[in-house]
């Protein structure tokens, strides 16, 4: 498990046992699962957006509707900006 796997490459690291923590919950109580590096997409990124996005909908899905609706808002005051006349 990640709990063993962290512990087991520093067990007396604080932050590894709270990293661990973590996965723990992630998996105990969300159902999250280690990627398996193979399946990433691009090797080189730190974030997958995909999977964060799925990750803040499934833990926070009422900050995200109003980030979404936050967002939407820019984006058309954005648009519409140019459009005006001056």
């Amino acid at each position: 498990s990640c709990l063993d796997y962290l512990v087991k490459i520093m067990p007396s690291n604080k932050e590894a046992l709270f990293q661990a923590h973590i996965c723990q919950f992630l998996a105990t109580v969300h159902g999250y699962k280690p990627l398996d590096k193979a399946l990433l997409p691009n090797q080189t990124d730190h974030i997958i957006e995909p999977l964060l996005l799925a990750f803040i909908k499934n833990t926070q899905a009422d900050k995200f509707a109003s980030w979404r609706v936050i967002m939407v808002r820019m984006l058309n005051k954005k648009l519409s900006k140019p459009l005006k006349r001056p």
